[in-house]
């Protein structure tokens, strides 16, 4: 007779233990949701699109550079 009363007894703790458990990582998920932070939002400067014309000058400057060898 013990041991048929201990499996309920068992089943119970476990039962308990599961949602203490599963109350906690509830809460612990919804505190991590709560608080997360979002990124943060981009300057105008760095979404200015590119100009896609090639600034010819620069480039013969860079060509006209002295190469300095070692």
């Amino acid at each position: 007779m013990p041991r048929k009363q201990k499996l309920p007894r068992q089943l119970f703790l476990f039962s308990i233990l599961t949602l203490i458990t599963a109350a906690t990582w509830l809460a612990f998920d919804t505190y991590r949701a709560w608080n997360k932070r979002d990124i943060p939002e981009v300057l105008q400067e760095q979404i200015e699109p590119l100009n896609p014309q090639l600034d010819l000058k620069v480039l013969e400057n860079l060509s006209n550079r002295i190469k300095i060898e070692k």
